[in-house]
């Protein structure tokens, strides 16, 4: 539940909000034994903290400029003009509005402030004393300011006058949104039955006042708010219209509604309402506490987070090791479905060498292949037949193949050494052509992933010869390739 302490000269009311709205309010008197009710009620209720919303007559307004500078020169003569108006107090609050049209174009500031501390020091004090942050000190003019960007009336000169209590009433003016002056008319209780007169009165005095002030031209036109009762609306505009020879542009009525017996219900649910409020009064003293509630929530916070994702990690990592655990069965089931596969081979892949006689041409090397040596793999034969199907004077000796053992589906690593030749006359350099080409046609092939030549037909820094066959009187070219790689 969020608490809002309102401040008046003759009361004090606390003000319990859920969800922005009134659920309870509870009046006390500013006297000594007032404050003392106060302090019980505060020590015997569990309230974390409060903001403080202000009306009292001893708040005060001024408007004032000072030169457009910026940075620490823009600071002192701040500074300097808070010491002006307000020098024995801390609670003040300065505020830059605008720029001037014409002259030095100095800066128009507003300067408010609380002459008198001592019935709001008093409040501090038992705030302090049991504990309750005070979140910040709100003055109820300058909170205006955002209610009428809600109401939509910001441009042009407005006098709001709003009765928070039943000897309390406040006339605030604002131009273009922007607080100019505001003061806080009090009259006796047995005057409130003509409450409507008394004020139409006070109104007529504050004009007289602004235009003293030439805060109002003499003709100028003024938008009339009134913030009350029903009733109270209409006879203060049936008052006006009687009496006042102010120009008048309209009397806007904000009519309260019938569990709303003053203005101050609706300052109080704004102020609630406000995620982050601009504070005015409060000075870094009087936030210490709330600041420290502030940080020691952040680490409650980021403990708890701390603490959720440590849980969380800890369900991930299991989650983790029952894949994994799964997993490794899969794995394991799988490798002994392997391994009975690889028994039941009919053949030997770990050491296996091929003998081929001696062929002619490409085609018969094929056939002869396949035909005498089925027992290969077929993705390396296939390979070599067509790795050499271009070469009609080939021929291979021999083939020394080799496979390593692996495990599950992993690719079969090879090693084959293949012995051959070509038949051709007696040209040397056309000899060396083949064989190269031949290198460069199994390197095409997928799975041959290392093709090097171990001997070649002859080394030209040699004296080799070709080796003749004295029946068909060709020169045999020999060569001896290794292969690398790896097949499904």
């Amino acid at each position: 539940m969020q608490h809002i302490l309102l401040l008046e000269d003759f009361r004090l009311k606390l003000f319990g909000m859920i969800h922005g709205k009134i659920k309870f309010c509870t009046v006390f008197e500013t006297d000594e034994q007032g404050l003392i009710k106060f302090s019980d009620y505060i020590g015997e209720n569990f309230i974390k903290s409060v903001r403080l919303l202000i009306d009292i007559i001893d708040e005060e307004f001024h408007l004032d400029t000072i030169p457009h500078v910026f940075g620490k020169d823009r600071k002192a003569l701040q500074q300097r003009r808070l010491d002006k108006y307000f020098h024995g107090s801390v609670h003040r609050y300065i505020k830059v509005q605008s720029r001037q049209e014409n002259t030095r174009k100095d800066d128009q500031i507003l300067i408010s402030g609380i002459n008198d501390i001592h019935q709001l020091k008093l409040c501090l004090d038992i705030l302090d004393n049991k504990n309750v942050a005070l979140n910040g000190i709100y003055s109820l003019p300058l909170l205006v300011e955002k209610m009428l960007e809600i109401w939509s009336i910001e441009k042009g000169t407005h006098l709001l006058i709003s009765q928070q209590s039943i000897s309390n009433t406040r006339h605030s003016l604002y131009v273009d949104g922007q607080l100019k002056i505001s003061r806080l008319i009090q009259f006796l209780d047995n005057d409130c039955t003509a409450s409507s007169e008394i004020t139409g009165q006070e109104v007529s005095k504050t004009i007289q006042f602004l235009k003293s002030k030439r805060l109002l031209m003499p003709n100028e036109i003024i938008k009339l708010h009134y913030l009350g009762q029903k009733q109270q609306g209409r006879d203060l505009n049936l008052w006006l219209a009687r009496n006042n020879k102010t120009n008048f542009e309209n009397i806007f009525i904000h009519f309260l509604s019938d569990d709303q017996e003053y203005a101050d219900v609706i300052f109080v649910e704004h102020l609630a309402q406000q995620r982050w409020p601009k504070n005015h009064y409060a000075n870094n003293l009087n936030l210490s506490l709330y600041r420290h509630q502030i940080a020691l929530s952040c680490l409650n916070y980021f403990a708890l987070a701390i603490l959720l994702i440590t849980f969380f990690i800890g369900l991930y990592f299991s989650y983790l090791e029952r894949i994994q655990s799964r997993k490794t069965l899969e794995l394991i089931s799988e490798a002994d479905k392997y391994w009975q596969r690889y028994e039941n081979r009919k053949f030997d892949i770990a050491t296996l060498q091929v003998k081929v006689a001696n062929m002619q041409y490409s085609v018969e090397a094929l056939d002869q292949l396949q035909l005498k040596y089925q027992q290969l793999p077929q993705h390396f034969m296939l390979a070599l037949a067509r790795s050499s199907n271009n070469f009609k004077n080939i021929y291979y000796s021999d083939i020394d193949w080799s496979v390593k053992e692996v495990m599950g589906n992993q690719e079969a690593p090879f090693f084959a050494t293949i012995s051959g030749g070509f038949l051709v006359d007696n040209k040397p350099r056309k000899a060396l052509q083949e064989v190269d080409k031949l290198i460069v046609k199994l390197r095409q092939q997928p799975g041959f992933n290392i093709v090097k030549a171990l001997k070649m037909p002859f080394d030209l820094d040699s004296n080799s010869e070709f080796k003749m066959n004295g029946k068909e009187r060709k020169n045999k070219a020999s060569f001896i390739i290794r292969i690398e790689g790896a097949l499904l």
